[in-house]
């Protein structure tokens, strides 16, 4: 997607959920939007329901991709990057 969507935080809660409580996507597709019309993304959340010990190990590299992006706000502060759980 060109340009990349100004989109920072993306947020799944239970209305992503499949009927088996399973997100409709693979780890690696949203790794590799985050390359391209995902490029602004500065956090990614998940709902308790997601958090099962396979899903915290996938998100490992998730994280690793935000964390190396070094995002800093308009004041040169850093802000609050990588994946967290709600």
């Amino acid at each position: 997607m060109a340009p990349p969507l100004g989109l920072e935080v993306l947020e799944f809660t239970h209305p992503v959920a499949r009927g088996d409580g399973t997100l409709g996507f693979s780890t690696l597709s949203l790794v590799e939007a985050l390359g391209t019309g995902l490029a602004n993304l500065r956090a990614v959340g998940f709902a308790d329901v997601f958090c099962t010990e396979e899903r915290i190990l996938e998100d490992e590299a998730i994280d690793n991709v935000l964390q190396k992006r070094g995002i800093s706000d308009a004041s040169g502060l850093d802000v609050d990057v990588g994946v967290y759980y709600m």
